[in-house]
C-alpha cells in the first residue's frame, strides 16, 4: 500500500528490516525519511559492505509521480557525474519489481551540520570556514561541469570521519539540482516560474524562479550556513515563519557583526556578502569565496582550499546569467521590445485572468449577502434597530 505526499506512508514489507531488497541487500533498519522517501541502512550479501540505499516511495502512481521518478533519475545521474571526495558516492541505481527507483549510496557516519550547529554551536571561526571550504570544493566540481545544487543547507552537509580523524564533509541530495542536457538535464522539468528547494535557504532570485539560477544562488546558501553556525539562527528570521520567503526578497539580513561582534569584521564581510539580494552583488564564484575565507581557515582547511584552486570555473547552466532587465526599460539602445502577436495574447490572457477573480469576488460578495438576508439576518451595511447599540 502507498500513499500520495502529504498523507501517511505505509511502509512495504519489502523495506523492513530483514527484508531482501533487489536479491542482494539486506535490509538493517531505516536511517532517514523525508518528502520524496526513505534511506535505509542495508548490507551487500555477497561483499559484506555497508550501504544507504533511498528509495523512491511518496506519491506512487500520483499526479506528480512522474516529475519525481525524473528528479530521482536526475540527482543520481549528478551525484554519478562528480568525482569529489566532498560528495557522497554513489554505487548502484535501479528500479524495484513494484516500480519503485532507488539508488545505493556509501554509507557515512557521523552527523549532519544542522545537528553539528544545534548540538554543539555556535562553531567556533576555524571549524566553521573549514566545512565551509569543503563544501566549496564540492560546489567548485559541480559549477565547473555545469551542474548547479539548488538546495544546500545544513541538512544536506555531512560531517563524517577522515581515516586521519579530521572532518570530512559529504555534500547530500542533488534532488533538485540544475544540470545540462550532457548529464541528462531535462529543461522542460523545471517550469519557469516553478520554486524548488527549501524556502528558508533559497537565494531571492531561486524563490522568484528556479530556472534562472547559476552557481551564485549556491554561494548564497554556502553564507546562510556560515551565518547560522556562528549564530544559532538564521539571517531571516525563523525558518518555519510563513513571511519567511517574503523576508528573504525585502529584508535586509540581521547584521551579523551585532549578533556576533567578536568575530573578524573581514570574515563578516564575506558573509554577508554572500546574502547580497542581487546576484550581480555576490561573489561570482566558489573560488572567490574560498580565496576570501582562507585567512580564518586552520591548516586542516589547507586540501580543500587546494581542491577549490584546481577547479576550473563554472560552466554551462552554472554559467553567470545575464541580468534580466526589469519590464518596460526596453532593449539597449532605448528601443522599447516589439508588440508582436504573442505578447498581445499573453497580455489577454492576465487581462482576462485578473477579470475573473473579481467577477468571482463580486458574485460571492452578492450570495453572501442575498443568504444573509433570506435567513432574515441584517445585512452588514445595514442600520442597526433603534434599540439596538453596537457592544
Amino acid at each position: 500500500m502507498t500513499a500520495f505526499r502529504g498523507a501517511s506512508f505505509v511502509e512495504p514489507a519489502s523495506l523492513r528490516a530483514g527484508s531482501l531488497l533487489a536479491e542482494k541487500y539486506r535490509v538493517e533498519k531505516e536511517i532517514g525519511r523525508g518528502g520524496f522517501g526513505i534511506v535505509l541502512r542495508a548490507r551487500h550479501l555477497k561483499l559484506g559492505q555497508t550501504v544507504a540505499i533511498k528509495v523512491l516511495t511518496e506519491g506512487m502512481w500520483g499526479p506528480e509521480w512522474a516529475s519525481d521518478v525524473e528528479r530521482f533519475r536526475r540527482e543520481a545521474q549528478a551525484t554519478a557525474a562528480l568525482r569529489s571526495e566532498h560528495v557522497v558516492k554513489l554505487l548502484d541505481v535501479d528500479v524495484l519489481p513494484d516500480g519503485r527507483p532507488y539508488m545505493v549510496m556509501e554509507y557515512l557516519e557521523g552527523e549532519t551540520l544542522h545537528v553539528a550547529t544545534y548540538r554543539r554551536g555556535p562553531l567556533v571561526v576555524a571549524e566553521a570556514v573549514d566545512i565551509a571550504l569543503q563544501i566549496l570544493a564540492a560546489l567548485s566540481e559541480a559549477h565547473s561541469v555545469g551542474i548547479v545544487h539548488r538546495d544546500l543547507k545544513p541538512p544536506n552537509v555531512f560531517l563524517s570521519r577522515a581515516a586521519a580523524g579530521s572532518t570530512l564533509v559529504k555534500v547530500l541530495d542533488f534532488g533538485v539540482s540544475k544540470v545540462g542536457a550532457e548529464h541528462g538535464g531535462d529543461r522542460s522539468l523545471t517550469r519557469t516560474g516553478a520554486v524548488l528547494g527549501t524556502f528558508a535557504y533559497m537565494a531571492p532570485e531561486q524563490l522568484k524562479d528556479a530556472k534562472r539560477v547559476d552557481a551564485r544562488a549556491d554561494l548564497w546558501s554556502v553564507g546562510h550556513m556560515l551565518y547560522e553556525a556562528f549564530t544559532k539562527q538564521t539571517p531571516f528570521g525563523p525558518i518555519t515563519s510563513p513571511l519567511i520567503a517574503t523576508a528573504i526578497l525585502q529584508n535586509a539580513p540581521l547584521p551579523l557583526g551585532q549578533l556576533r561582534p567578536d568575530l573578524p569584521p573581514a570574515l563578516v564581510a564575506v558573509i554577508m556578502r554572500c546574502l547580497e539580494k542581487e546576484p550581480e552583488h555576490r561573489w561570482e564564484t566558489a573560488q572567490e569565496v574560498a580565496e576570501a575565507l582562507a585567512p580564518f581557515a586552520s591548516p586542516r582547511g589547507r586540501p580543500a582550499l587546494e581542491t577549490v584552486r584546481r577547479a576550473s570555473g563554472p560552466t554551462g547552466v552554472a554559467a553567470a546569467l545575464p541580468r534580466q532587465r526589469p519590464r518596460g526599460q526596453g532593449q539597449p539602445g532605448g528601443q522599447a521590445k516589439p508588440v508582436t502577436l504573442s505578447r498581445i495574447l499573453v497580455d489577454m490572457r492576465v487581462l482576462a485572468g485578473a477579470t475573473l477573480l473579481v467577477v468571482g469576488v463580486l458574485l460571492g460578495a452578492v450570495l453572501a449577502r442575498a443568504c444573509l438576508h433570506k435567513e432574515g439576518a441584517a445585512p452588514p451595511d445595514a442600520p442597526l434597530p433603534a434599540n439596538t447599540s453596537p457592544r
